[in-house]
Order: C-alpha cells, then sequence, then structure tokens
C-alpha cells in the first residue's frame, strides 16, 4: 500500500475542506456586515416614511440566490451574494448618510432625496458610481480615497469649503454644480477625467489652472465669480466643450490650439483685446457676447458663417468690434473683416487717417471730411492705383481732383502740423496741398 500517496491525497482533501470553510465563511461575513450596513441606511434616513420601504423582517436572498427586490427595492447582489448595487433615488430619505461597511459594493444612488449633513469619508474599495445629487448635503467634499471610482455626482447640494485634490486614478465624470464651493481651484491630475462640471459656485480670487487632463473633454465654471485671466489649456488635446460665461474674466482671449474644440461660452465677461485666432475643430456653438473686445473680425473666422442656427454665434454688446458685433453682416458683406496689414493699402489707409487726425479733419470744407464707415474709394481727394493703393492726394481745393491745379487755390481746411506718416505713402506720385495756410512742418 502507498501511504505516502494516501497521506497526500488526505492534505489535499483537507486543504480544499478548509478552503471551502474559510470561503464560506467569509461570504457570511460580507452578507452579515451589508445587511447590517443596510439597516443603518434605512434607520438614518427615516425608513419607514420612504416611498418604497424595506420589510426588515423579510430576507435578503431567496432560495434560488436572487434579490428579493419585492420587499428590498433598489438592491442588487452578485453571485457571491454580496450587495453590489443600492438605487434608491426619488425615495423620500431624510436624514443623515451613515458609514457603510461594503467592501463589494459598487453603486450608491441616493440622489433626489433630502438627505442632510456630510458626507462619510467612505472607504468603499469597489465603489464605481456615487451618486448623492439634489440633497441637501453640507459641509465640504471628503478626499475620497477610492480607487475604482468613476463617477462622483454631488451637484445641487449646499457643500463648502474648496474642491478636494482628489487621487482618483479611474474617475471619468465630476459633478459638483451648484453647491457653494469656494476657495483656490486645484490643479487636478486625473489621467481619466473627462467631464469636469462645477459651474455655479464661488470661485472668486481663483486662478484657472493650466490643467493637464489629457482625456477632458468638457470642462464648465461659467457662473462662478471668476475674476481671472484665461489660461491656453494647451494640455486638455482633447477638450470639446468649454462653458467660462458669466463670469468676470478679464485680460485678453489666448489663440487656443484645441484641434476638437465644438463649443466655447465665454460671454459676459470682462474680456477685452482683439478676437483670437484659433485652432478649433468643427465649431458648432461661439458665444462671446458682452464683453470688451475690440478691433476686426479675422478672416479665418469666415468658416464659422457655415453655422445654420443663428443664436449659436453671438459677438454682439462688445462696442469696440465693428457694427457692435454684427457676426452676420460680417458673413453677409465682409463687414468689419481685418484687412491684411503687410499690403499698402491698410498702410496706406492708416497713414490717411493720421494725416486726417494731425491736421483737425474734422474741420476740413465739409465735401472734403472723409467718412471712415466708407472705403478709401469715397474719400474725396484720394486718388488709388489697381491695388487700391494711394497714387496721389489732392486737398488743394481745386475742382479737377488729381489733374492739374489751380492758380489760386483755396485749400480744404488742413490745420495743424503736417504727419510723417505720409512718408509712407509708397505709391504716391502726385501730393497737392496748395491753400492750407495753417498747414505747418515738412513734408517727409
Amino acid at each position: 500500500m502507498n501511504y505516502s500517496k494516501i497521506v497526500c491525497n488526505l492534505v489535499l482533501i483537507f486543504i480544499s475542506f478548509t478552503f471551502l470553510i474559510k470561503s464560506n465563511l467569509v461570504a457570511q461575513g460580507t452578507r452579515r456586515s451589508d445587511s447590517l450596513a443596510l439597516v443603518d441606511l434605512y434607520n438614518a434616513t427615516g425608513g419607514a416614511n420612504w416611498t418604497n420601504k424595506w420589510d426588515l423582517t423579510q430576507p435578503l436572498l431567496l432560495p434560488n440566490g436572487l434579490t428579493n427586490t419585492q420587499y428590498w427595492k433598489g438592491i442588487t447582489h452578485n453571485t457571491e451574494e454580496s450587495i453590489i448595487n443600492i438605487t434608491l433615488p426619488n425615495n423620500n430619505l431624510i436624514g443623515t448618510l451613515v458609514d457603510l461597511n461594503m467592501p463589494q459594493l459598487e453603486v450608491l444612488r441616493l440622489d433626489s432625496n433630502a438627505i442632510s449633513g456630510a458626507i462619510p469619508n467612505y472607504n468603499l474599495p469597489k465603489l464605481r458610481n456615487l451618486n448623492l445629487a439634489k440633497n441637501i448635503l453640507s459641509q465640504s467634499i471628503p478626499n475620497f480615497n477610492l480607487p475604482n471610482l468613476e463617477f462622483l455626482t454631488l451637484y445641487e447640494n449646499q457643500l463648502s469649503g474648496e474642491i478636494p485634490n482628489f487621487n482618483l486614478p479611474n474617475i471619468v465624470g465630476i459633478y459638483i454644480s451648484n453647491n457653494t464651493l469656494s476657495g483656490q481651484l486645484p490643479n487636478l491630475s486625473l489621467p481619466k477625467l473627462q467631464e469636469l462640471y462645477a459651474y455655479n459656485n464661488n470661485f472668486r480670487g481663483s486662478s484657472i489652472p493650466n490643467f493637464i487632463l489629457s482625456e477632458l473633454r468638457e470642462l464648465s465654471f461659467f457662473n462662478c465669480q471668476m475674476n481671472t485671466q484665461l489660461p491656453l489649456f494647451n494640455s486638455t488635446p482633447k477638450l470639446e466643450k468649454l462653458y467660462l460665461s458669466f463670469n468676470q474674466l478679464i485680460g485678453t482671449i489666448p489663440n487656443f490650439n484645441l484641434p476638437n474644440l465644438q463649443v466655447l461660452y465665454l460671454n459676459d465677461n470682462k474680456l477685452s483685446g482683439e478676437l483670437p485666432f484659433i485652432n478649433t475643430g468643427q465649431m458648432m456653438d461661439i458665444r462671446f457676447q458682452n464683453n470688451q473686445l475690440s478691433g476686426c473680425f479675422p478672416v479665418s473666422y469666415k468658416k464659422y458663417c457655415s453655422i445654420t442656427e443663428p443664436s449659436n454665434l453671438n459677438f454682439s454688446g462688445n462696442i469696440g468690434l465693428p457694427n457692435n458685433g454684427d457676426f452676420t453682416a460680417f458673413c453677409v458683406s465682409n463687414s468689419g473683416v481685418c484687412q491684411d496689414t503687410n499690403n499698402c493699402r491698410y498702410q496706406d489707409s492708416i497713414a490717411l487717417v493720421r494725416l486726417f487726425n494731425a491736421t483737425d479733419g474734422q474741420n476740413w470744407t465739409p465735401t472734403y471730411r472723409w467718412d471712415f464707415s466708407k472705403s478709401m474709394e469715397n474719400w474725396k481727394g484720394v486718388g488709388l492705383n489697381a491695388q487700391g493703393c494711394v497714387e496721389c492726394l489732392d486737398l488743394d481745393g481745386d475742382a479737377s481732383v488729381c489733374n492739374g491745379w489751380s492758380d489760386n487755390p483755396l485749400g480744404v481746411g488742413l490745420s495743424g502740423t503736417f504727419p510723417t506718416a505720409i512718408g509712407k505713402l509708397t505709391n504716391l506720385y502726385r501730393l497737392h496741398l496748395r491753400g492750407n495756410r495753417n498747414l505747418t512742418g515738412q513734408i517727409p
């Protein structure tokens, strides 16, 4: 008889039996801790007055191992009989939250109730979805240690304090809008974060970090009283939607290089300067209205004229932009388009404006007072070549503009110092200024 083989088999049987006993005890322990946690939650949130009440006298599990949903609404078990899901939205939970010892729990949804007090700093290693939105929770947001959390939803509460510098390696979405959060925004380092919504809070005095969030698609901090400058967002290459309207943002709009950007809301701030040159994706919605922007519409903005919904393109309320920011006029008639500053027509127009201002143009002879709302072709006394550049300047008052001259010119009322800018009219070959007796200085 092979005694060694018999002993070996007995050892294996003993080990297997021991493992089964331990596994059963662990399962029993988990079921016990889960049950106690549910009872604590029920009592702490007024379970007797819930819309869908639990019957604590009934078993959690049916004989077939399935959840007894008839008496335990919103509860789901896994095959090991551990609770993995508590879903009780809009169920008249009133009271405070308790800590939960539920090591297998993956989903905790208690949104749209009347739960008050603080949020426990849960130790739930398997939790993927925490939704406590639309309650009356207060105090600060815990700096959770939840390694598998994917969605944190806490909007429409009364939470205060700063946003924690979360260490949540698997977080995909953070939704904390409509609270009373404040303080400095943390420079979050969350490698999987795609959506961050924190609008309707109070981050006055905080800068906006130049977030290094490689997967971020949507970012919203509108109506947060922020009075700072805009970062470049050059470390969020996948950003598609950026909402920063209804703040007090100052400074200029950066030349964003965001190839996937589709929606950009910067309206109702205090932004100034010229419109930026933006490298974006297929833009569908641009809101720049009610700022302090000035200058002209870049030619590159023509590509936005194809956006079919007029309300999705708004530059109005910027008195420094052409036609008070009328983008439709720009699209239809090129009104307010930026000129090529390197061509002679643009340079010549600037030189003539300086001449007009330096020589009291508002008091020139009325028929010669240039109307800057019209093109140079309509400025009397100005002759242009085929390229639209100034080749003749005749301001002696003679009827034959740029064709001969009078023996007794009267001038047109130029008064002041002749500006050196006229020397930049590189195509000028005829200059008539006789009769303007109050004109001083040197001809450049």
